[in-house]
């Protein structure tokens, strides 16, 4: 399979979670998940077909998830 030419990144409070509720609610699977040495996670991609999205943590003003702002979309996945 060849490498997808954009990779968007998904932003959650809590990537377990995040993790768990994309593979149950879209059918995503866990493509790459890294744990850091203290038992975070480190980097994540999922996939769904020939789909791959990254799943972070919010971590700046520019990086919060829905719930961080009381519910909005902050991002689509098509």
């Amino acid at each position: 399979m060849a490498a997808p030419a954009l990779i968007p990144s998904v932003f959650y409070r809590d990537k377990r979670a995040a993790l768990d509720w994309l593979s149950r609610a879209f059918g995503f699977e866990s493509s790459m998940v890294v744990t850091n040495a203290d038992g975070s996670l480190g980097h994540c991609e999922m996939s769904l077909g020939d789909a791959v999205i990254s799943v972070e943590r919010h971590y700046a003003d520019w990086t919060m998830s829905p719930s961080t702002l009381d519910g909005p979309h902050t991002h689509s996945i098509k």
